[in-house]
């Protein structure tokens, strides 16, 4: 038990709260980028994850393409401030949110 207090539980702290940093600060980004977005464009991505969670013909992979490229074209010049990673990330973020909560299978 000494052990445990003495080594194992101050590294497994020190590695949690390293990870819940690095969630925090990914979050605190990803808000920050997303930001300027209008609440029509998301509303609009969120229509076009339940129109492609109804579609059972196509891939996962073929589903997100199609949702990245329509994320695109409604983001314009807004993309090149978000970026390639921040895009995928809050697509994703978005399609589990929706699943969570049963919106979409």
């Amino acid at each position: 038990m000494k052990f445990w207090k003495q080594l194992i539980w101050p590294f497994l702290s020190k590695v949690f709260k390293f990870i819940w940093q690095i969630f925090e600060r990914t979050a605190s980004s990803l808000a920050e980028k997303f930001k300027n977005v209008p609440k029509e464009t998301i509303n609009s991505l969120v229509e076009k994850i339940k129109e492609l969670a109804q579609d059972n013909s196509i891939s996962g992979d073929a589903k997100m393409k199609i949702l990245k490229a329509y994320a695109i074209s409604l983001l314009g010049g807004l993309f090149k401030e978000i970026g390639q990673s921040y895009l995928d990330t809050f697509l994703q973020i978005l399609y589990l949110d929706l699943k969570d909560r049963q919106i979409i299978k």
